[in-house]
């Protein structure tokens, strides 16, 4: 239960970080423009 709790936070941690490089290369591709 522990390992799956931890590889879950693990899977968010990742998506989140991913979301958060997505908006910022964006915003920085709009800014380039």
């Amino acid at each position: 239960m522990t390992n799956d709790f931890v590889a879950y936070k693990d899977f968010t941690d990742l998506a989140a970080s991913r979301v958060v490089l997505g908006v910022v290369s964006s915003l920085l591709l709009a800014s380039a423009r």
